[in-house]
């Protein structure tokens, strides 16, 4: 986005305003389209942090779920193992 220059009030707007009031009235017109820029700016950053804040937490609840996942797969497979480790030792003594 470039610089973009503010439309200059016309001759005849000029001669009826006067010198003094038509650099009156641009100033005016540069000094609202400032603070209109400001605003939209301000205004797009909050909006912008919200989803940004929105998404974030989607994120840390997707990863939470996958850590109580990882930790109940945990919780079987070591279960699991000192389950089965009896029952192929007795295997062993059988077959052995």
């Amino acid at each position: 986005m470039g610089l973009e220059l503010i439309p200059r009030p016309s001759k005849k707007l000029r001669e009826i305003l006067g010198q003094e009031a038509t650099e009156d009235l641009e100033e005016y017109v540069q000094k609202m389209e400032r603070f209109e820029n400001k605003t939209m700016t301000e205004l797009l950053l909050e909006k912008f942090e919200r989803r940004i804040l929105e998404e974030v937490g989607k994120v840390r609840k997707e990863i939470s779920e996958i850590h109580g996942a990882i930790h109940s797969q945990t919780k079987w497979i070591i279960g699991a193992i000192f389950g089965a480790v009896p029952f192929y030792m007795a295997i062993y003594k059988l077959l052995g």
